[in-house]
Parts: structure tokens; sequence; C-alpha cells
């Protein structure tokens, strides 16, 4: 329902100002991690700023990071599907990338 999802919205952005792990905010509202990424997209493509360098911090190196950054630079659409395309698994999980988008976007696209 459409209070739900703005109770979760405001959930959601509540916790990431508050840096919690995406296992935390996932578990507390019954999703799993997948489907709270997802939800994440949504409020950064709505326009909405997001800080989760904590999270990117806590994943990867500054190396990795830039790396990913600036593959979002010079792509057309920021697609995870063309992140997917560029790097192995064995590179960057999807959850990895995903988030470096989301930070991407949430800096950079808004």
């Amino acid at each position: 329902t459409v209070v739900k999802k703005s109770s979760n919205k405001v959930y959601i952005i509540q916790s990431l100002d508050k840096k919690l792990l995406i296992e935390d905010i996932s578990k507390a509202k019954g999703l799993n991690n997948d489907t709270l990424l997802t939800e994440i997209e949504t409020i950064v493509e709505s326009g909405t700023k997001l800080d989760i360098q904590y999270l990117l911090d806590n994943m990867m190196d500054l190396d990795e990071q830039k790396e990913l950054n600036n593959f979002f630079k010079d792509s057309q659409h920021f697609s995870l599907d063309e992140a997917r395309k560029e790097f192995t698994e064995k590179e960057y999980s999807d959850e990895e990338i995903r988030i470096a988008r989301i930070q991407f976007i949430s800096t950079i696209g808004n």
C-alpha cells in the first residue's frame, strides 16, 4: 500500500542517515537485501540525495571505489547491466556495484 511504502521510505532514509548497515535495515523491515537496494535505488532515482559512503567504505578500498566511480562517470546511463558486463562477479558483487551506483547517482546525478 501507499502508506506502507511511504513508511518504509522514511524508515530507510532515517536508517541510512544513522549509518545502519543494509543487513540491519532489511531485517528490521522484513525485506531481503536485494529488495531493500531496489527501494534505495527508487528513492535516489526520484531525486532524494542519500549519503551511503560509509557502506562503500566498509565494502571496498578507495581504489576500487574510484574504479567504479570512474566507470559510472564514463557511462551513458549509469546502468547496472553495463557495470555487470564490465566487471566480473569476482571483481565486484552485485551489491557492491549497486551501492556504488546509488552513491554515484546521489552525489553526481542528483
